[in-house]
Formats: structure tokens, C-alpha cells, sequence
């Protein structure tokens, strides 16, 4: 009953900052992460350009063009441009003003929001309060189960710590793990048999979800690693091999194992993820407000 209660809490918490995120205009301090493209002369400068830049709005180490995004929302766009010196890092832009385009894709803000009566209406139109908004997450929880909700607290933990991920990318195996999603995204696409399905495969939309896709795993397993390595979590050969043994009772079980996870490696990377997770959502779960 007190997970219930606790799972309550945080589908609450959780509903007030996806409609904060919607509504509340950007201030000075909030985190946000944004995709921007540099034009120059009508052509894009993709050397400055950025799929997904993370900041704190207000950071004196960052230009000031950079806010003017306070008073905007979540996918809200924006304009801005600004001058390069001569020392530029890209030489045809030097003594030169950009002009950029961008998108905000990401918004934390520093003051958690104050949920109240009216709030809880607008986030659920069907429900007048706080309390009654509490009852229907109440019974969501209660019928869904507590496994729906672990995968959405993993999910929350994930898109936290990526949104503070800043990393340089080795353009090989980026290359190499975007080749692997992209053939595999086909793959899914054509057993589909959806209609148009070719036109859906040449699509431009589709190479851009599977770049985002790529760029996620690697922040991921970046994340993870870097957390393991901080609070020292590790798995051990033991727990490999008990792990192991639950997911290969039959032959069926085996050849499905073996395509997923081909060296033991490839496993213990799975399990690291999957016990870094649960210590997250723990940590996140004794810091909840009572």
C-alpha cells in the first residue's frame, strides 16, 4: 500500500511537470536543451549548428543571444544572430553574423511547480482538485500494476540523465550504430507492410529519428557507465551467470538469448543499465516529498 501511495505521488508530480514544461514560460536558471542551425548567406553551417545543445539559461559562460528564449516554451521557436570575431573557429564565418534558427526540444526548470486545485483541473479536465486528480492516478496505478510504472520511472531516469549529457561523439562508431538502427528500423518497417511504405523508408524524417536514436544509446551508455564508475556498481560473474540461467530455460529461450546479447559482455552491459536504473528510481523514490 505505501508503493501504491508513493507511485500515486509521483504520477502526480510527474503530470505537474509535463504541464509546467507545456505552459510556464522559460526564467533565468532553467535547463533547457534546444536544436539550433547557423545560416549563412542562405547556406547552413553545420560546424555551429546543433541537434541538441543543453544549457542553463542565464550561464554568463554562454552568449547573451542565448537568452532569448526566456518568456518561450517547450517546442516553441526562435531567432537569433550574432557576430563572430576574426579568430572565428570556422574561417568563412570570421568577422561575420550568423543568422540561427532554433528549436526548443527540452525544458527542467529550476522552481518545481506548485500544483493546486486549478492546475490539477487544466492537467485533467475531468477532475476539480488536487484529491480528485490523486484518486484517478489512484486507480490507474492500482489497475496498470507496479511493473507499468517501474518502466516509467526507468524511462524518467533516462531522460534526465541524457538531457545533462554533453559528449563528443568517435565518428566511426557513431557511424557504425546509426548503420545498425537504420537497417533495423527498415527491417521492422517492411514486416510491417504499412501503406506507402517504401516512400516511408526514403523519408528524410526517418534517417533524422534514427540519427536521434543513435545519438541517444551512445548518451545512454555513456551515462551509465559514468554512474556505475561514480558509486562503484558492478556486476558480478555470479550474477551474470544466475541472470543468464533465468533467460535460457529452454532451447527457444537460448537462440532468442543469443541474438540479443552474443557475448557475455553484451549481457553484463545489459544488467550494468538495468541495476544502475533501479538504484536511480531508489534514490529518486527516498527523496520524494512526504
Amino acid at each position: 500500500e505505501k508503493e501504491v501511495e508513493r507511485a500515486v505521488l509521483e504520477s502526480v508530480l510527474n503530470a505537474a511537470n509535463t504541464w509546467s514544461k507545456m505552459h510556464d514560460p522559460i526564467q533565468k536558471g532553467d535547463r533547457i536543451s534546444i536544436e539550433i542551425e547557423g545560416v549563412l548567406d542562405g547556406l547552413p553551417v553545420p560546424e555551429i549548428s546543433n541537434s541538441h545543445l543543453s544549457y542553463t539559461v542565464g550561464d554568463p559562460s554562454m552568449m547573451p543571444q542565448f537568452e532569448c528564449v526566456i518568456g518561450k516554451k517547450l517546442n516553441d521557436t526562435f531567432s537569433m544572430d550574432i557576430h563572430f570575431p576574426e579568430k572565428a573557429p570556422v574561417e568563412r564565418i570570421a568577422n561575420r553574423t550568423v543568422h540561427f534558427e532554433g528549436k526548443i526540444k527540452e525544458v527542467t526548470h529550476k522552481t518545481p511547480p506548485q500544483i493546486n486545485d486549478a492546475i490539477a483541473h487544466q492537467i485533467d479536465p475531468t477532475v476539480q482538485s488536487v484529491e480528485e486528480l490523486k484518486k484517478k492516478f489512484d486507480s490507474i496505478v492500482r489497475s496498470n500494476g507496479l511493473d507499468t510504472l517501474h518502466d516509467q520511472r526507468a524511462e524518467l531516469v533516462l531522460n534526465a540523465i541524457i538531457e545533462d549529457c554533453s559528449c563528443i561523439y568517435d565518428e566511426a562508431e557513431f557511424q557504425t550504430l546509426y548503420d545498425q538502427i537504420y537497417l533495423q528500423t527498415r527491417a521492422m518497417l517492411v514486416q510491417s507492410k504499412l501503406p506507402n511504405i517504401e516512400k516511408s523508408m526514403d523519408d528524410l524524417g526517418l534517417k533524422n529519428d534514427c540519427k536521434e536514436m543513435t545519438e541517444r544509446t551512445i548518451k545512454e551508455d555513456l551515462a551509465i557507465q559514468a554512474i556505475a564508475k561514480k558509486e562503484q556498481i558492478t556486476i558480478s560473474a555470479e550474477e551474470l551467470e544466475n541472470n543468464k540461467k533465468k533467460f535460457t530455460q529452454t532451447p527457444a529461450e537460448q537462440e532468442e538469448f543469443q541474438k540479443y546479447f552474443p557475448t557475455d559482455e553484451a549481457f553484463a552491459q545489459f544488467l550494468l543499465k538495468e541495476k544502475v536504473i533501479d538504484q536511480l528510481i531508489q534514490w529518486n523514490i527516498n527523496n520524494l516529498p512526504s
